[in-house]
C-alpha cells in the first residue's frame, strides 16, 4: 500500500507544475519577440517625442506671431496718417505673414494688414491679402461676410465691378444677415454706375424695406425718390 502511494506520488511529481509551466512558455514568448518589443518601444518613445517637440513648436510659433502682431498694431497707432502707417509697419507684417501664416496672429494679422492697406490706398496689396484671408476663414460665417464686403469695396478702388458685384451678391445669397445692408447698397451702387437704374433701385428698395435700422437706409430713400 505505500509503495502504491509512494508510486502514485512519485507520478505526480514527475508531471510538470502547471504554473511553473506557463511561467516558462512566457519567458520563452517574450525571448522570441524581444527584438519586436524593443522596436515597438522605440517607435512609442519617438512618436511620444515628435508629437512634444510638435507641441512645443506650435506653442512657440504662436507666442511669437502674437508678439510681432501686437508690435505691429501698436507702431500703426502712431500715426495719424494711413500712408505713414502703412509705411511703418509693412515689414513687419511681411515677416508675420511669411514665417507664421498658419498660426492664428498670422491669419487675423492678415486680415489687419489688409485694412491697412485698404486705408493707404495701397489696393492691390489690400486685395491680395483680403483673398487669402478668405480662404482662411471660410468656415467662420461671421469673418467670411466681413472679408468678402472688404473685398467687395476693393474691386470697385480697382474698378473690377463684376467681381465686386460678385463678392456683394455672395453676402446676400448666404444665411447670414450681417454685412448684408451693405452688401445690398453697393450692389443697387454697382448697378446704377453700370447704366441699369432699374436693378440698383430694386436693390436699395430691398435694402429700405429689409433693413429699417441701417445706415444705408435714408441715402437709399432719398437715391429712391429721385428715380
Amino acid at each position: 500500500m505505500a509503495d502504491k502511494i509512494s508510486n502514485a506520488r512519485r507520478k505526480e511529481l514527475e508531471q510538470p507544475d502547471p504554473f511553473l509551466e506557463s511561467v516558462y512558455k512566457t519567458l520563452d514568448t517574450a525571448k522570441k519577440i524581444k527584438k519586436q518589443l524593443i522596436v515597438g518601444s522605440t517607435i512609442i518613445a519617438s512618436i511620444i517625442c515628435i508629437i512634444s517637440i510638435t507641441i512645443y513648436t506650435i506653442n512657440s510659433a504662436e507666442t511669437k506671431a502674437s508678439l510681432i502682431l501686437n508690435d505691429a498694431i501698436k507702431a500703426y497707432k502712431i500715426h495719424t496718417e494711413p500712408a505713414k502707417g502703412y509705411d511703418a509697419v509693412k515689414e513687419q507684417f511681411n515677416t508675420l505673414l511669411n514665417e507664421y501664416p498658419n498660426t492664428s496672429s498670422g491669419k487675423a494679422g492678415k486680415v489687419r494688414f489688409a485694412d491697412i492697406c485698404y486705408a493707404a490706398k495701397q489696393y492691390d496689396a489690400a486685395y491680395q491679402n483680403y483673398t487669402s484671408a478668405l480662404d482662411d476663414f471660410k468656415n467662420d460665417p461671421i469673418m467670411k461676410n466681413i472679408i468678402l464686403a472688404s473685398l467687395g469695396h476693393t474691386c470697385q478702388e480697382l474698378k473690377k465691378y463684376e467681381e465686386a458685384e460678385k463678392y456683394f451678391k455672395t453676402i446676400t445669397d448666404g444665411n447670414s444677415k450681417l454685412m448684408k445692408d451693405d452688401a445690398l447698397f453697393n450692389l443697387g451702387m454697382v448697378a446704377i454706375a453700370n447704366g441699369d437704374n432699374k436693378k440698383g433701385i430694386d436693390f436699395l428698395k430691398s435694402l429700405s424695406s429689409e433693413y429699417e435700422d441701417s445706415i444705408y437706409k435714408l441715402i437709399a430713400d432719398d437715391i429712391i425718390a429721385r428715380n
